[in-house]
């Protein structure tokens, strides 16, 4: 847990095993480095985890639990947490209405519009946490381009007191914030046609280039979408009908695969 200088430093050397959490970028600076001394490497890496909803899924059920899962999970701020939203075309009007309720029900825009100062002189924004760091902050909120659309929030940012509010955006494949994993308290959605084009979008824009996600998450009361969908998108961990909680399960296993990590 120390800073880069003491990692480089550290890598100089043979260990018995290196584990590293963190970015894909730094993932491959270790990789290599242990690649020397033939160390053995677990990565866990992280990437853009889609969340899909079908016509079959339940939707204010659905809606809750995505706004919990990535709100309250660290403000955005967790490898697993739910990246972007496929929905189903006939269902994307009743979802983002219900997922607007979810938002408003468990973080009211007046716990953190206006925030209040705490015995420790620390500034807090009702149960919005904060990003680690103003940089990061700043990132998030420089993704929320001119290439998306704002359909809820985005409009009370404290940057500079590391604070991002809760943000909702309407995306497609082109949109910068659909390029990089978000990490941060926002969720893009995109709209499908039906499952195989939500199929279809990760596995031509993310898997066909190795990119499979860390975890996928599947709205469906319809085993035969839950199977046709978890065949056909490789990835680390798959959670059906919730979000988070499988990887707070110790007796199942957690890992990625390409790019979202390996041995773990």
């Amino acid at each position: 847990n120390g800073g880069a200088e003491q990692a480089i430093e550290l890598l100089k050397h043979r260990v018995d095993v290196i584990s590293y959490t963190g970015g894909g970028e730094v993932g491959r600076i270790v990789a290599q480095a242990a690649a020397k001394h033939l160390t053995p490497v677990l990565l866990e890496l992280g990437g853009k985890n889609p969340t899909i909803v079908t016509k079959n899924a339940h939707i204010p059920s659905a809606a809750l639990r995505i706004a919990w899962g990535k709100i309250t999970g660290n403000a955005g701020q967790l490898c697993v947490s739910p990246d972007y939203i496929l929905v189903e075309e006939s269902v994307k009007q009743q979802f983002t209405n219900e997922l607007f309720k979810a938002l408003d029900k468990l973080y009211p825009l007046s716990t953190y519009s206006m925030p209040s100062l705490e015995e420790s002189g620390q500034t807090m924004y009702g149960d919005v946490g904060k990003m680690i760091s103003v940089e990061y902050a700043q990132r998030v909120t420089d993704l929320i381009d001119s290439t998306c659309q704002i359909i809820y929030g985005g409009k009370t940012h404290k940057v500079d007191d590391r604070f991002v509010a809760p943000t909702v955006v309407e995306a497609n494949a082109d949109s910068n914030i659909m390029k990089s994993e978000i990490f941060g308290p926002v969720l893009a959605v995109v709209t499908v046609p039906n499952v195989q084009g939500a199929i279809d979008f990760v596995n031509t824009h993310y898997s066909s280039k190795g990119e499979h996600p860390l975890a996928m998450y599947i709205f469906s009361k319809s085993k035969e979408e839950q199977n046709q969908i978890m065949t056909s998108i490789p990835s680390g961990m798959c959670a059906i009908n919730d979000v988070l909680k499988q990887s707070a399960n110790y007796h199942l296993p957690f890992g990625g695969i390409g790019a979202s990590g390996m041995n773990t």
